[in-house]
């Protein structure tokens, strides 16, 4: 299968151009600093130029070249690897990378290790003989010396280039629609739907006492029910400013006091207990908001 035409000329023009010092690592070698490009590197690029379904690799062989056990039961290993790349249009490059691996003491880990990088190495060297843009720029040495001043700067990743399980995946935004009820001042029987967008829902968390607990509460601990409120007063929008939470200290105590003793005689009922209907529940110590 034939690449298009235009397809063809994109990748001739990238090809063309050497990689930028993102692209290129750097370690010590002899006699100065060695560059390179790293396997998964070279692999990212031929997926980026070619496509991930334009490209293919073929290991041709795979020799050992020694396999040698030095003292303490340790191993010197060298393998060669022969790599082809072929592009789905049929063009191919193949070329040859060796491995070693030295002083390991298990075997099988010697072996592994040295047939690894002979294979990248020669994947790396078959895949310079297409362009400049895959590697075959760090073979020009005016090219690594000028790619020497600018530095190795660092490719960031941010969710955007981040491939993320779906547990977390940024989730889109979406307006919030609350729906509240309003009466009008002049008309107490009708009632007007109102929608609003991102507006905050305020809720009133309350405490239920079963009624048959009340009677070892004191007087004095009983939260005070809030007044009636004119109708005027009801269709005022709510705010932060316009209500305030109040409880009584002692009323709460008494219920640490009621937990303390249910716990401890398994005859009195339970302040969860669901045995106890709705209506047993005692509505003046709710505790709710109140008008300052």
């Amino acid at each position: 299968m034939a690449f298009p035409p235009q397809q063809v000329q994109d990748m001739q023009e990238i090809l063309s151009k050497g990689l930028g010092p993102e692209f290129l690592s750097r370690r010590p070698g002899p006699g100065g600093h060695y560059t390179y490009i790293e396997g998964w590197m070279a692999i990212d690029l031929a997926n980026q130029i070619f496509g991930f379904d334009g490209w293919s690799s073929e290991i041709r062989s795979l020799t050992v070249d020694y396999l040698d056990e030095v003292g303490d039961q340790k191993y010197n290993v060298s393998v060669t690897a022969q790599v082809r790349v072929t592009l789905k249009d049929g063009t191919h490059h193949e070329d040859v990378g060796s491995g070693s691996a030295e002083n390991v003491r298990i075997k099988s880990a010697a072996l592994e290790k040295a047939r690894k990088e002979a294979v990248t190495d020669a994947l790396k060297r078959a895949l310079r003989l297409f362009g400049r843009a895959l590697g075959n720029c760090i073979y020009d040495q005016g090219y690594i010396k000028a790619m020497a001043y600018r530095g190795t700067p660092k490719i960031k990743a941010n969710e955007e280039v981040l491939h993320r399980h779906k547990q977390f995946q940024t989730l889109p935004e979406h307006p919030i629609t609350t729906t509240t009820t309003t009466t009008a001042a002049t008309t107490a029987a009708t009632n007007t739907t109102k929608t609003t967008t991102n507006a905050p829902t305020k809720i009133a968390l309350s405490i239920n006492i079963p009624h048959q607990l009340t009677t070892k509460i004191s007087a004095a601990s009983v939260i005070t029910p809030p007044t009636k409120t004119s109708h005027s007063d009801c269709h005022s929008p709510l705010n932060e400013d316009s209500f305030n939470y109040e409880y009584d200290e002692d009323f709460l105590a008494g219920v640490d006091e009621l937990e303390a003793a249910d716990r401890l005689d398994p005859e009195l009922p339970s302040i969860t207990s669901p045995a106890l209907s709705p209506s047993q529940y005692a509505p003046q110590h709710f505790y709710q908001y109140h008008k300052p």
